[in-house]
């Protein structure tokens, strides 16, 4: 049984022959150990693949931070303006990665009016997506399924404004945060709409991020008002 039947064995609530393996990992270290070095896309597959993993939804391409590739789609496809961020990345002995956001050219609401979003356009996004994730699913296949992912809006609306920007919005200007929220939607609906329309796979994963430990970042109310729709 290969790994796609095996996975999609469980969703259809079938018995596979094993409990399919789902992981991501993001260590240099890891990698470097079962995959050596070379192409990215290549060393991925083999670790998973020396791994005995079934699924993935992300793999790590040492030479380009999942945030530089983020912001860069941000700029590309939602015409974001680049003048004035500052994305900073150090490295230590252990080759262990750290990419962080370390300005953005607006600290409040007047200056975040001209670096808002704008509403993609798929087909646009379509001409990279499809060539890209139809040669990473072969280069995984069949020992790995690679699954399609994308994150949804209120993730990407408090990375784009900024934690304290966006907590006080919330408060002071909700219609900023409502509007920011639906551009990130239509944004990454575009990639799970264009991963069923190529029929990439039985399962996309969608993740956002709404609290820490200690609880919500959002009040609970906004969250059922305009987070859930």
């Amino acid at each position: 049984m290969d790994a796609y039947e095996r996975v999609v064995r469980v969703l259809d609530f079938e018995e596979p022959d094993r409990v399919p393996i789902f992981d991501v990992i993001m260590n240099t270290k890891i990698y470097e150990t079962f995959g050596g070095l070379g192409d990215p896309l290549e060393v991925a597959a083999k670790t998973f693949r020396r791994l005995g993993i079934d699924a993935v939804r992300h793999y790590l391409d040492p030479g380009r931070h999942w945030l530089v590739e983020w912001y860069d789609d941000f700029f590309r496809y939602l015409r974001v303006k680049r003048d004035g961020w500052v994305i900073e990345t150090t490295r230590d002995d252990a080759r262990h990665q750290m990419t962080w956001i370390s300005r953005r050219p607006f600290g409040d609401l007047e200056g975040l009016e001209g670096y808002m979003p704008s509403f993609p356009d798929k087909e646009e996004i379509a001409d990279d997506y499809v060539e890209a994730f139809r040669k990473a699913y072969k280069a995984f296949w069949p020992h790995t399924l690679l699954i399609g992912e994308s994150t949804l809006c209120f993730v990407d609306a408090f990375h784009f404004m900024g934690l304290r920007l966006f907590c006080r919005a919330l408060h002071t200007a909700p219609h900023v945060v409502r509007r920011l929220m639906d551009v990130f939607t239509e944004y990454n609906a575009a990639y799970a709409e264009l991963f069923a329309e190529n029929d990439f796979g039985p399962l996309f994963f969608i993740g956002d991020d709404i609290a820490y430990k200690h609880g919500l970042i959002a009040p609970l109310d906004f969250l059922r008002k305009e987070w859930i729709p």
